[in-house]
């Protein structure tokens, strides 16, 4: 435990804190072998963020909404605390590779990084570092407050020795350790328990299936002891605490109840990559399956596909990925989107199919010669843009397109109806 030290809490002999405050009894029994004559300060008073997170996980939908994760969507939390041992130090592209291998629209990643790291490196350098890792989608976390909402919204953590990912453990949440030093931690911690029984995350295997069956086989009772270890009071925090500093002020405390402060909702949403390199298969002329990764995957040699194509949003800033463009898609609302597309397809002649939407949110789809309108629920539009693709890519006419199919990620399935088509003769 850092801080319970004779060297951390006394000066020339003598007890510095008036009072010590500890989350769990058993540090009473590490605070007595460290420096016996701090034990009269201490109080067990719980731990006010394990509280604040339990009371918070009620609203876990709301949290996840607010940051963007959808129905059938899985959030990743990559949590690193600081130091040479640390899973940012020992690993620092794993939140890249992550992004690259978890299909978007069934897996989606933030990071959150120990505020030493952010004030040890600069905010510019760790925005640096994780550049790749965010043009791929992956949402860095802001430095304080940010860890708390991604946690309560998260399927699955992962992480090192660091107390966010100990968070994550006690809150229920599957956790794959990515960084286990062996000295960092005192070996009867209840962190050297975590370490010592959560799973492995093997970085040098495919991460898809690790991530995948650490959620689906995670059983909530196989930490339930770390659950134990996080707070002797919990709920009660706040009030131990109140009554702790008043008491030493010699003032009366107030008369309403210490109540535990809700988490903050994030304010920050998980961006999608504007380039995607999709997998459309279609079945029965009736449903789609779409798969999508962000287009970075195409820097990586054993991540290529020869039957992927890349849609690209107009709001890419890499003139490569537009250049490569199979689909273009405009999601800015416009007046005249099938003016867009002749004009966008006649501009670049090396794509295929362009999308855009009218100010009523209806898409229009459209190849060089053939034009298309269709509704799809929001976020759809990009994936019905595929779809399309997809579908002249078997050379068969916009006109033959089902008047109503199913788009299928994952988990989600979306239903498309389409309320324009060319004539046959086009």
């Amino acid at each position: 435990m850092f801080g319970l030290s004779r060297e951390w809490l006394t000066h020339q002999g003598k007890v510095v804190p008036s009072i010590i405050a500890l989350s769990h009894d058993e540090q009473v029994a590490r605070l007595r072998l460290a420096c016996p004559e701090a034990v009269p300060r201490a109080l067990v008073a719980g731990d006010v963020t394990f509280d604040r997170l339990l009371a918070s996980d009620v609203l876990r939908e709301t949290y996840r909404r607010a940051l963007g994760v959808r129905n059938g969507q899985r959030l990743v939390v990559v949590s690193s605390t600081w130091g040479p041992q640390s899973l940012l130090s020992v690993d620092p592209d794993l939140p890249r590779r992550l992004a690259l291998e978890l299909p978007v629209d069934e897996f989606r990643v933030a990071v959150a990084l120990h505020p030493n790291i952010w004030h040890g490196h600069s905010a510019w350098q760790v925005r640096g570092w994780l550049s790749a890792a965010r043009r791929s989608g992956v949402l860095l976390l802001p430095e304080l407050e940010g860890w708390k909402g991604a946690l309560i919204a998260s399927e699955a953590v992962i992480g090192d020795h660091g107390s966010v990912t100990y968070y994550a453990a006690a809150l229920g949440r599957p956790v794959l350790l990515a960084a286990t030093p062996d000295n960092a931690v005192a070996a009867d911690s209840p962190i050297a328990l975590m370490l010592a029984t959560a799973p492995r995350l093997d970085r040098g295997q495919p991460l898809l299936k690790q991530v995948a069956d650490a959620v689906d086989k995670h059983d909530p009772m196989a930490l339930a002891e770390l659950r134990a270890l996080a707070s002797s009071a919990p709920g009660q925090a706040t009030a131990l605490l109140r009554s702790a500093i008043y008491g030493q002020l010699d003032l009366t405390q107030p008369t309403w109840e210490a109540e535990t402060t809700a988490v903050p909702v994030s304010t920050e949403v998980l961006p999608l990559p504007e380039a995607c390199l999709v997998e459309c298969h279609w079945h029965h002329d009736t449903w789609a399956e779409v798969v999508r990764y962000p287009a970075e995957r195409l820097r990586e040699r054993d991540l290529r596909s020869r039957t992927a194509h890349l849609a690209v949003g107009t709001d890419e800033p890499r003139q490569r990925w537009l250049q490569l463009a199979d689909v273009v898609i405009d999601h800015r609302p416009g007046p005249h989107p099938d003016e867009w597309i002749r004009q966008t397809l006649a501009a670049m002649p090396g794509c295929v199919v362009a999308a855009a939407q009218d100010p009523r949110g209806r898409w229009f789809a459209g190849t060089d010669d053939q034009l298309l309108a269709f509704e799809s629920p929001p976020g759809a539009g990009a994936l019905c843009a595929s779809a399309v693709f997809s579908w002249v890519g078997a050379g068969r006419s916009l006109s033959e397109l089902p008047a109503e199919f199913e788009l299928v990620t994952g988990a989600a399935r979306h239903t498309v109806f389409v309320i324009r088509r060319p004539h046959p003769a086009q």
